[in-house]
């Protein structure tokens, strides 16, 4: 489906607002959940972020008006990023609930082509969710398995894990190539709490649920 669970939607805008990026990449925007995120931190923070939508299906920038939520929309299967688009990059990228619609290997691959080009990827992906295609949406079947231990095999990456029912969800927060041994994002489970930021900026904390 193109919307999504908003159990990490809080931690992904506090993340979004303690980085402070002028740049993100939103793959798989569907409804365009995220972009909103970012247009409310944008106002909270008085931010200013140039936010680019990558999205396959044509219905979806329609239906959501996603023209209205971005500065910018790619249209391609993200799995041909790789190829057709070796000059994207930017500050952040976000994956929400889209990698497990790929093919594993493909998963991995455009992990290791993010983290070339982008400061901080942040993945949020369901566990072991069933999902065939949607409405006709043949895209928005999950077609492979995430576990932490996917994301941990990357360097600098912290995982949150929360539950929602009985369903496990994960947001993986990546350190990419991109960003300077001083400016490492840090992202630390402690008991329930989850302390976020940049060493040398004020921290900033959430409660967290479910651990």
């Amino acid at each position: 489906m193109p919307s999504s669970s908003s159990i990490f939607d809080n931690l992904a805008g506090n993340i979004i607002a303690t980085a402070k990026p002028r740049t993100i990449v939103d793959i798989g925007a569907g409804a365009g959940k995220y972009g909103r995120i970012i247009r409310q931190i944008e106002k909270l923070c008085q931010l200013k972020i140039h936010a680019t939508a990558v999205e396959i299906d044509e219905s979806y920038i329609r239906d959501y008006k996603l023209h209205e939520i971005y500065d910018n929309i790619i249209t391609i299967d993200a799995t041909q990023l790789l190829r057709q688009t070796p000059g994207i990059s930017g500050d952040m990228c976000i994956l929400g609930d889209f990698i497990e619609h790929l093919p594993k290997s493909a998963g991995i691959d455009l992990l290791n082509y993010l983290l070339y080009r982008f400061s901080v990827v942040i993945t949020v992906v369901p566990v072991d969710m069933y999902q065939g295609e949607w409405m006709g949406h043949a895209q928005e079947a999950h077609i492979s398995l995430w576990y932490a231990d996917d994301f941990t095999a990357f360097p600098k990456v912290s995982v949150v894990k929360r539950y929602e029912g009985e369903t496990c969800f994960l947001l993986a927060c990546m350190n990419g190539a991109c960003s300077p041994l001083r400016e490492q994002f840090v992202l630390l489970d402690e008991r329930n709490r989850v302390s976020m930021g940049y060493p040398y900026r004020e921290l900033h904390q959430i409660a967290v649920t479910d651990q």
